[in-house]
Parts: structure tokens; C-alpha cells; sequence
């Protein structure tokens, strides 16, 4: 039982050092990210009617200790949905240049969309960083943060995901 305790105990060893050779290896050949500005949150009213929020939004974040520079960032934004459903995009994907503006360390920035025909008012959305006349689907969406044109981050809700597509 000793020697099995050894050889196990030895194997362990060798695994543990040929892990640790190779994940500084792996890791180097990584890319740089281009920055860490993600989409924090996105909400889809979809013109239902009975949304409890004026506008539909997406609010992107920066995680960094550094200002961001926003020039050469877009959000895109596609529905499939059909139907008529407020927020489809016939299948379009349709993209929105950022402000040229520097968002500071681990702050927001909220983008607003049109808003939506409600009753059901809990919260209004009276200040944001930037308007965009679209309605987010609140069932069938797609969202992009592209910086120069690559996908950086992305969300999705019953669209082809864009989560695990490649990006910068």
C-alpha cells in the first residue's frame, strides 16, 4: 500500500509540473484584450404593453481602474422574431456608433432606446449617456459590442448566440 501511495503521490507530481509548464505557455499565446468594456446589462421591453420600464436599454460597463476611450466602439442589436413584435429587425443587424466620449473607471454607460408605449410605469429611464430609437425585443434578441468592427462581448436571448463567438 506504501509503494502505490508513492507512485500515486509521484504521478501527482509530474501532472502538477507538466500543468504548470504548460499554462504560462498556453497563456502567452493568448491575445491582448483590446479593452474591458462589456455589456453589463440589456433590457428588451418589446412593446408589449406592459413593461415596467419606460425604455428598453443596454448598459455597457467598464471593470478597468483606466478611462476608456469609446472611438471605434458600436453596439449592434438584430431580432428575428417576426410577427410584428416590437423590436424585431426583420432579421437586420442594425449597429450604433458610441459617443466619442472617454467612459471613466468602473462606471456605466447607458444607451436608450425608444420608449416604450406603457401603463405599467414602475421606473423611468430620464438620463442616459446616449438615444437610440430602437425598441429591444424582450423575448428573441441579439447584442454585439463591437470595437473597430470585432466582437468584444456579446448577449442573446433566443437568437443564435453571440456569447461564445470569437472575440478580441
Amino acid at each position: 500500500a506504501n509503494k502505490i501511495m508513492k507512485k500515486i503521490i509521484g504521478l501527482l507530481l509530474v501532472a502538477a509540473l507538466a500543468i504548470a509548464c504548460w499554462v504560462p505557455a498556453w497563456a502567452a499565446q493568448q491575445p491582448a484584450a483590446v479593452d474591458h468594456l462589456l455589456i453589463n446589462q440589456t433590457y428588451g421591453g418589446g412593446g408589449k404593453g406592459d413593461t415596467p420600464i419606460s425604455h428598453s436599454f443596454i448598459e455597457l460597463y467598464n471593470p478597468t481602474a483606466q478611462s476608456i476611450d469609446l472611438r471605434g466602439y458600436s453596439v449592434s442589436y438584430l431580432s428575428n422574431r417576426g410577427g410584428g413584435e416590437g423590436g424585431d429587425t426583420g432579421g437586420a443587424e442594425l449597429t450604433l456608433e458610441l459617443n466619442a466620449v472617454s467612459l471613466p473607471a468602473q462606471t456605466s454607460y447607458l444607451i436608450c432606446g425608444a420608449a416604450e408605449q406603457t401603463s405599467e410605469h414602475v421606473y423611468t429611464i430620464t438620463n442616459a449617456d446616449q438615444q437610440w430609437d430602437r425598441v429591444i425585443d424582450n423575448k428573441q434578441y441579439a447584442v454585439r459590442l463591437l470595437y473597430n468592427g470585432v466582437q468584444v462581448d456579446g448577449v442573446s436571448t433566443g437568437e443564435d448566440a453571440v456569447e461564445g463567438a470569437t472575440t478580441a
